[in-house]
């Protein structure tokens, strides 16, 4: 997740406001329909890409966060008691 969200959600996004800036671009005379459709064809194909390899990206970008850089340690003096036993063992 990125920012809390799922990679799609921000593709969508993205996807969306070129889409919506590119059709007022057309309604106000700025570019041509056949320019438009290329630049939504080139958007969708982008899009399709970037969806195929968002899940690869969230993976690693995970794993940087939920991979442990060193062994965690308990402070000197701690006592540890195993569950469903009566050990008690001081580290």
């Amino acid at each position: 997740m990125v920012f809390g969200r799922q990679p799609a959600f921000w593709i969508g996004l993205i996807v969306s406001a070129v889409l919506a800036v590119l059709s007022v671009f057309v309604e106000g005379g700025v570019i041509n329909q056949a320019l438009a459709d290329q630049i939504t064809e080139g958007t969708n194909a982008t899009a399709q890409v970037v969806g195929i390899l968002a899940p690869l990206v969230t993976g690693l970008l995970i794993r940087t966060q939920v991979t442990p850089v060193k062994e965690p340690t308990l402070p000197a003096g701690t006592e540890v008691k195993v569950e469903g036993t009566d050990t008690v063992t001081t580290v």
